[in-house]
């Protein structure tokens, strides 16, 4: 058999080509793990930051948060109103020791969804810890700010969850 004869300078630009696409094919495939690698940090980092402004168990802002928001807000030139409000469940306590703590959940998660279903996008509502709500309504004056409590007490006092067949409902003081 014959063997097939190839100039040395065609033998090197076939080496050549060769090498070339080699690291190209390389090139995209680390190109492309890095594009998967860049898209898992940043779809980490908004769940870091998601996990940071918000309350686990109701998905409201998360105190610190509300504190950083409202350190702003209150640093912002005059005249702008904004309104805070401080909301606390009354008796709470009583739903964890009779019914547990998963219908204590369940009912915060409940007066959550009330607050920021009456309320809408114009407020900030968080969680301050246990049974505390803080609310800031900077498009509601603070001369209204008190119409609105009296509204939020009504809504919250329609608020209730289920333990057993057990409707649970509470009642909530606000301080303006």
């Amino acid at each position: 058999m014959e063997a097939l004869s190839i100039p040395n300078t065609a033998l090197v630009m076939l080496i050549i080509c060769l090498t070339a696409a080699v690291c190209l094919a390389v090139a995209k495939s680390r190109t492309r793990q890095m594009r998967l690698a860049i898209r898992a940090a940043l779809t980490a980092n908004r769940d870091l930051l998601r996990q940071l402004e918000h309350d686990p168990l109701t998905m409201c802002y998360s105190r610190q948060y509300f504190v950083t928001w409202a350190t702003e807000m209150l640093a912002r030139p005059e005249g702008r109103g904004l309104s805070l409000m401080i909301v606390d469940i009354d008796y709470f306590k009583t739903i964890n020791d009779s019914y547990g703590h998963a219908a204590g959940d369940a009912y915060l998660i409940a007066a959550a969804d009330a607050l920021k279903a009456h309320l809408g996008k114009d407020a900030i509502v968080a969680r301050l810890g246990g049974d505390e709500f803080w609310i800031a309504h900077d498009a509601v004056p603070a001369p209204e700010a008190k119409a609105l409590a009296e509204e939020l007490v009504a809504v919250m006092g329609k608020v209730s969850t289920n333990r057993h067949g057990t409707k649970i409902t509470r009642t909530a003081s606000i301080g303006v």
